[in-house]
């Protein structure tokens, strides 16, 4: 079956209630990640930076968000993961701001409310995948720097994996009133080829003025990052067998760390991964596909100007995450502002721009970078009409169909070679 794609966006309800994100004709879906964040229906910046995603992969679902309180005196952040719903956002509460669990449906899933304590329509977007190979998965690393852990079995052979990661160590996820405190959130991706993608931010809790935190990886998967320390924790796949991977810890500082994964494989899988470094004239800018034609974009973007760099500074600001289609842009941005005495954080969205990100300064939020991204033959364009003088680095994972039409398979994305042998790598 060959390898289908659907991105769908919209409002999830603040009420009892469920609505469905479906494309007509797609079939039942066999995975999806879905995007979300604190903008809403009533307000569009929301104060305070609530952002987060979700995996589901027909059956098991796992989901990590975090957040910063707005206009407070000393920095007030949270982080949660959760095994039992795809959105979930948190706050400074004992309760949860909302969560919705997720099913199939003809066509697509269905979000579910669980539980609402605000009465407002949050933003969603859900990348859907059919003809794939697709499995869920939590995976706690050891904390010895260069030690391997091997994933539980798959029921194939993965050659890409989606990461989510909040700095978890040792807490339960679905705690309830247990939330921890600190922003910690990457989110990012491995091939088999090799390829390692991460955009990570921090966020310290309970200090006077906001410390801020972000990095960009081309060599981790996922990771946990400090103002003080650095990158604290880096992964990368090692191994990619026929039945699972497993997980190096490169760099250790914090302990043992809870990883939510999407692994994806399959004869039919079709991907390109790679870097996004944003141009600073407005405009459209081609990125090659070599081998596929895009169907879905995913993008991981972040204020940083240089990759395996920690930023403490104003390009610690702000962290993003949008996906498109050729008929659908969406872009979900969070911004803390760092340095501030009281604190300026919000929460927005745009249903036009995948690549979204937001800036503060002064106390005064704005667009940095805006961008539509449209799929097409052999690449996708991006089409700048906000730019910044400074380049900023971000991810991004291209799904599609063969070029020409053939079987073509997914190894060796990242390097933009294509291998149409039988044999892996």
């Amino acid at each position: 079956m060959a390898q289908t794609t659907a991105v769908i966006t919209q409002s999830l309800p603040n009420a009892t209630g469920s609505v469905d994100f479906t494309s007509s004709g797609f079939g039942t879906p066999t995975a999806a990640i879905i995007l979300y964040g604190d903008a809403n229906t009533t307000n569009n910046p929301q104060a305070s930076s609530g952002i987060g995603v979700g995996f589901w992969d027909g059956t098991n679902v796992r989901t990590m968000s975090v957040w910063a309180q707005d206009a407070a005196a000393n920095s007030t952040t949270r982080r949660l993961a959760r095994t039992d719903v795809a959105v979930a956002l948190v706050n400074n509460t004992s309760s949860w701001p909302c969560s919705y669990t997720i099913s199939n449906i003809t066509d697509g899933v269905r979000l579910t409310l669980s539980t609402d304590n605000t009465t407002l329509d949050r933003y969603a977007t859900v990348i859907l995948l059919k003809g794939v190979s697709a499995k869920v998965l939590s995976l706690t690393t050891d904390p010895t720097v260069d030690t391997g852990t091997t994933s539980a079995s798959l029921g194939f052979a993965p050659d890409l994996i989606l990461t989510t990661c909040i700095g978890f160590t040792g807490q339960t996820p679905n705690s309830g009133s247990t939330q921890t405190n600190t922003v910690q959130l990457s989110f990012g991706l491995a091939a088999s080829d090799g390829t390692h993608r991460m955009s990570a931010w921090a966020i310290n809790n309970a200090t006077s003025s906001e410390q801020c935190a972000a990095y960009f990886s081309e060599t981790y998967c996922a990771g946990q990052i400090s103002t003080a320390a650095g990158l604290d924790y880096g992964i990368e796949i090692t191994s990619w067998a026929a039945d699972d991977f497993t997980a190096t810890t490169r760099v250790a500082g914090s302990g043992s760390d809870l990883i939510y994964v999407l692994a994806l494989g399959g004869a039919d899988l079709s991907f390109l991964a790679g870097t996004i470094t944003t141009a600073t004239s407005t405009g459209a800018v081609d990125t090659t596909t070599t081998g596929i034609n895009p169907t879905a974009v995913l993008l991981g973007m972040t204020s940083v100007d240089t990759a395996e760099t920690l930023k403490t500074d104003a390009q610690a600001n702000s962290y993003s995450i949008g996906a498109a289609s050729s008929s659908v842009n969406a872009g979900f941005a969070a911004v803390d502002e760092d340095n501030a005495g009281t604190s300026n954080a919000e929460a927005a969205y745009s249903a036009t721009d995948a690549l979204y990100i937001r800036a503060s300064a002064s106390g005064s939020t704005s667009d940095l970078v805006v961008a539509d991204v449209t799929p097409g033959t052999g690449k996708f364009t991006i089409d700048y009409t906000t730019v910044s003088a400074t380049a900023r680095k971000g991810w991004y994972l291209a799904f599609g169909t063969a070029s020409g039409g053939t079987f073509q398979s997914a190894w060796a994305r990242g390097c933009n070679t294509v291998i149409s042998s039988g044999a892996r790598p």
